[in-house]
């Protein structure tokens, strides 16, 4: 249940933020290669407009990087969000399906629609892992339509890896490259 509530509070903020000013990072310097250690995974943020907003390496391990914010045609300030969590996946014993299933039951009840799955085999599927799964979403809130990334990974180590990427669809065709951007980066180490 906190799981739930922690990634749902997470997903894309939609408020009045100075623009011209960007949030200063609260794990230091603005950086673009990340290594997750917890996951033996590396992944490159877009471009030096995102930083790590929050991050813990111990117990649920979970990373939350968000973007300097964008205003939209109506003026709101839409901050983007990648939220990556690292946990064990050794129950699910390699199940892909099992494991992004169980993961998106979290999701019930928020009126989520899947507008397109993804699996390797797919000519577009953008990860390098074998083991994995994109789903691309779409929900409303506070009256705007939003588009969300879902991946589910599991590794050789049998980690489970969840990353989500949210924005707003109205910005999306302008700044929706940079979440391709970040997915084409991941690989394993």
């Amino acid at each position: 249940m906190t799981i739930r509530i922690l990634l749902l509070s997470m997903l894309t903020a939609v408020g009045p933020i100075s623009f011209g000013q960007a949030p200063v990072p609260s794990d230091g310097p603005s950086q673009k290669d990340w290594t997750i250690k917890a996951a033996k995974m590396f992944l490159q943020l877009p471009n030096d407009q995102w930083f790590l907003a929050n991050r813990s390496d111990t117990g649920f391990i979970q990373y939350v990087f968000k973007r300097n914010a964008i205003k939209d045609t109506q003026g709101h300030a839409i901050v983007p969000a990648i939220m990556l969590y690292v946990d064990d996946a050794a129950p699910y014993k390699g199940d892909i399906v099992a494991y992004s299933t169980n993961k998106r039951a979290l999701f019930s009840g928020r009126n989520l629609e899947t507008q397109k799955t993804l699996i390797p085999s797919n000519k577009d599927f953008p990860l390098a892992y074998k083991n994995s799964i994109e789903f691309i979403a779409s929900y409303s809130s506070k009256g705007l339509e939003h588009i969300l990334y879902m991946v589910y990974i599991i590794t050789r180590e049998n980690k489970g890896i969840q990353l989500y990427m949210d924005m707003t669809k109205e910005i999306a065709g302008k700044y929706g490259q940079e979440f391709l951007s970040t997915l084409h980066s991941i690989r394993e180490l």
